[in-house]
């Protein structure tokens, strides 16, 4: 069992930009403290995912970070280089059940979509957006430094609300930079099944 799994393909001009989000996470999160599978390009594929969410194997404790493309009824990975549903409205009460959930991926959190879903059916958060969210096909620093400030407030404990927060304010600090950080922040939406958890400890305090 491990603690935290990061899923991030890399077969598509998008995708290799969203993969370079997770470039440096595992050490990090390891650093922390926390154990990390890394399903990164080809091993991001859905046997993979389905292998390490399965819930009645329960091999992942705390989180999912999932960085990739979405749709309203799916997160996607990649099978034979080509994008690959891996949770969807058909598996999502099984392979979300009992983690968080943490995507910079589009329209995963749109209303009746699998974010929905999956709180729904027993995954106790999903932080995502309810339409497209935007990227920059470079390595910009800036956003990924953005996307990642909600994995930091998690690991140091800090509650989903708190967590969701620090987000919003770091959109909002590099507004100045990009028109495409408003934008993001605009469309995050955070659902949970309760007030004040932590990955820590998911439990409230």
């Amino acid at each position: 069992m491990v603690d935290i799994l990061i899923i991030r393909n890399n077969c598509d001009d998008v995708s290799k930009y969203t993969n370079w989000f997770g470039k440096g996470l595992k050490e990090y999160l390891e650093s922390k403290g926390f154990s990390v599978v890394d399903l990164s390009d080809a091993d991001a594929s859905p046997e993979n995912v389905s292998y390490w969410l399965d819930s009645a194997s329960k091999r992942v404790a705390k989180a999912v970070i999932a960085f990739d493309h979405g749709s309203p009824d799916a997160f996607w990975g990649e099978k034979n280089n080509q994008l690959a549903a891996v949770i969807d409205n058909n598996n999502v009460a099984n392979l979300a059940n009992g983690v968080h959930v943490y995507t910079f991926a589009c329209s995963t959190n749109a209303n009746n979509g699998v974010g929905q879903k999956a709180v729904e059916s027993g995954c106790y958060s999903w932080l995502g957006y309810i339409e497209p969210a935007w990227i920059l096909l470079s390595e910009y620093q800036p956003l990924k430094d953005c996307v990642w400030s909600y994995i930091v407030a998690m690991v140091e404990g800090k509650t989903l609300e708190e967590c969701e927060a620090t987000l919003v304010q770091a959109y909002k600090d590099r507004e100045s930079l990009h028109w495409i950080f408003k934008t993001n922040r605009e469309l995050l939406l955070l659902r949970k099944n309760q007030e004040g958890m932590k990955i820590i400890t998911l439990t409230t305090e």
